[in-house]
């Protein structure tokens, strides 16, 4: 780190003063964990979300604000890059927008719902009467077939065998 003190640096900012320790490297801090970035999103979103209601000059599709909201929409953007769906999320508030300005509801909706439910985890699908393996092989034999006609009841040999 250098010692040296640019005597025209100091005359023009009156609050100039050297650093005493050297910077925290950015690097070598712990990153958000997922929950603490959804935080952080919906912070960001919340206010956004208000003042796009109000606003006709903002464009969340295009991601262009007006001055008022340059500043909400320009972190609401830089948050939106930490996350894979960013597309999906903004989609979504861009929705809440629309139905808010329809509606005139005017309460935010998080955009990761702490009280959303979990998956189910139930048992896999069980095949339903009719949709059994010779089933659907008959009908796959069928529509790509060209001799066979269902609706006529007419089918080539290996349809005839499937059918039964």
């Amino acid at each position: 780190m250098s010692k040296r003190v640019i005597p025209e640096a100091l005359r023009e900012c009156t609050f100039f003063e050297l650093r005493q320790k050297e910077r925290l490297s950015v690097v070598k801090t712990t990153p958000y964990s997922q929950d603490e970035l959804h935080r952080l999103f919906n912070q960001a979103a919340k206010p956004l979300y208000h003042h796009l209601i109000d606003c006709e000059q903002c464009s969340l599709e295009d991601a262009r604000y007006c001055v008022e909201g340059f500043g909400l929409g320009n972190t609401f953007d830089c948050l939106l890059l930490c996350f894979d769906d960013a597309a999906d999320k903004r989609y979504k508030l861009m929705n809440q927008v629309i139905k808010a300005r329809v509606s005139g509801r005017r309460a935010f909706e998080s955009l990761f719902s702490d009280n959303a439910p979990l998956p189910r985890q139930d048992a896999p699908i069980t095949r339903k009467w009719g949709n059994t393996k010779e089933y659907e092989a008959f009908i796959n034999h069928w529509t790509g077939c060209k001799f066979c006609k269902p609706n006529l009841n007419r089918y080539c040999d290996e349809g005839q065998r499937l059918k039964k």
